[in-house]
């Protein structure tokens, strides 16, 4: 039985309140590897490129009645499978090898 894990929280318009690189588990990226890979693709884009994750609204009405209505949870079963998938697109993107 796998238990959901809560990553972090953020919205549409921001992204992620996470640095996903450290969080995927690279390290030593370059100011320019990091500008080239946000030029690429946003966090919520690089997403859509993974299978074990999904979104939970946030249900805390002070969020619900504030002026963003896209607040979300980001949410795992599958820790390491979603780092995984992450690594793959990130080192994809940069053409370096993890």
């Amino acid at each position: 039985m796998s238990t959901e894990r809560i990553i972090c929280a953020g919205t549409m318009i921001d992204g992620l309140d996470i640095d996903i690189v450290q969080y995927a588990g690279i390290k030593n990226l370059t100011a320019e590897q990091y500008d080239r890979l946000h030029d690429e693709v946003s966090d919520i884009e690089l997403l859509a490129f993974c299978t074990s994750y999904h979104l939970n609204p946030h249900e805390d009405e002070d969020i619900a009645t504030a002026d963003d209505q896209d607040f979300f949870y980001l949410v795992t079963d599958n820790e390491e499978a979603f780092k995984a998938e992450l690594r793959l697109k990130i080192c994809e993107i940069l053409e370096i090898t993890c």
